[in-house]
């Protein structure tokens, strides 16, 4: 039955592929398919997994409440960068500067963590010690917390280095700096022996390349190609190195474990579908920073926290996520509240840079959410509120020097 996630998928794809062709939408949708892939190749040709979890009732629930919050995303996807406003150009580099200022700050603040991880000479063993909480040293310094901060604006300095690459032939020193920006993430995730933020560069690239794909110069997508390629061969290098250093010597081979990262999401929903129907924790594990620091759920191991017959930290989709913490009904609810202010809010014809943020936020919760909710963190809230807060100010600035003219 698994089966029936690759054809909705595909069918998803071939649509949007039709009357869009191969944009931002159709590579969120693509993602999703690959992954449905990669859970038949799982079910059909290893035996890790038990087939007597994947219930049709557990498949189509997944579906109806994953199309609640994608298909408008894919909706305002499709519509292109040219339906959104920008500040002016000079805030935009204002806020540019901003987001480069931070994110230099997370890469210099994770240089010592990396260099201990390196130390120890294991990523497998690395990676435990980071996932027991004895890996890193307890550092609550004022540098540390604002590089915690600048990793999670690595998306938006994907964006602006997007941006000025296609509308400011002038700024190539500051298209280097944001460049550099973008890899803040990657940074922060090598001081704990991870690969996730590799994967994430890559989707977060591509996708952003395409939502600017119709504003951008024949000649310099050729050069963006290029150098996407030339990126890739060092840092599918490194992916495969972490994954060598985990994975070998295990039961299964290097290539098993990888196809797992990729298409276990869509075999572990059915395997809490029945388990967690009811809520378990009302927000607390997704949405922590809603909830005081005593109610605050330990992620390091679930199966400490709560009962299961199957490990819970693995990757359930973000919808799984949800549906962990939340049960059948209130993630049921969620889905389509979100989908309902998403179509009354991005009814207009032109969308206002405020939107175009948001947009990012939820575009990169949905492809991101492939694998799991990726933004439990209150870091990662603070970090795109200060960024929305900014551009707010920025704009009110505006408005006022435009009103006094």
């Amino acid at each position: 039955m698994i089966v029936i996630y690759f054809i909705f998928f595909l069918i998803l794809f071939f649509l949007n592929f039709k009357r869009n062709e191969f944009n931002s939408s159709s590579f969120l949708i693509f993602i999703y398919l690959l992954s449905s892939f990669f859970a038949i190749i799982l079910l059909k040709c290893y035996n890790t997994y038990d087939e007597k979890y994947i219930k049709l009732s557990s498949i189509i629930y997944h579906i109806i409440v994953l199309s609640l919050f994608l298909i408008p995303i894919v909706k305002i996807g499709n519509s292109g960068i040219t339906k959104f406003s920008f500040l002016e150009h000079s805030k935009m580099k204002f806020l540019a500067y901003f987001i480069i200022t931070f994110s230099f700050i997370s890469i210099i603040t994770s240089i010592n963590d990396i260099i201990e991880v390196i130390k120890i000479g294991d990523f497998g063993m690395a990676r435990m010690l980071h996932n027991s909480g004895d890996l890193e040293q307890e550092n609550s310094s004022f540098f540390v917390f604002l590089g915690r901060i600048g990793c999670r604006m690595s998306l938006f300095a994907i964006f602006l280095f997007f941006y000025f690459y296609t509308y400011d032939k002038k700024s190539k020193v500051l298209n280097v700096l944001l460049f550099i920006s973008t890899f803040s993430f990657i940074f922060q995730n090598l001081a704990v022996a991870g690969r996730d933020a590799i994967v994430r560069w890559f989707l977060e690239v591509i996708f952003v390349y395409l939502f600017f794909s119709n504003s951008i110069e024949d000649f310099k997508k050729k050069k963006i190609k290029k150098f996407l390629w030339i990126a890739s061969i060092p840092s599918l290098f490194l992916f495969y190195l972490i994954s060598v250093g985990r994975f070998l010597g295990r039961d299964y081979s290097v290539l098993y474990y990888i196809i797992d990262y990729l298409g276990q999401p869509f075999i572990y929903f059915s395997y809490g579908f029945d388990r967690f129907f009811d809520p378990t924790f009302y927000g607390k594990l997704v949405f922590p920073y809603l909830f005081p620091a005593s109610q605050k759920i330990a992620e390091t191991n679930l199966n400490d926290v709560v009962s299961a017959d199957y490990y819970l930290n693995t990757f359930p989709t973000f919808v799984g996520s949800l549906y962990l913490d939340l049960g059948f009904y209130l993630t049921l609810g969620i889905a389509m509240l979100f989908c309902a202010v998403l179509f009354f809010t991005f009814k207009k014809k032109k969308f206002s840079f405020l939107n175009l943020l948001f947009f990012l936020f939820f575009y990169e919760i949905a492809i991101l959410g492939v694998f799991y909710y990726m933004h439990a963190s209150s870091t990662a809230v603070k970090s795109f509120i200060l960024i929305c807060f900014l551009s707010i100010i920025l704009k009110l600035i505006t408005n006022k020097r435009n009103n006094i003219q």
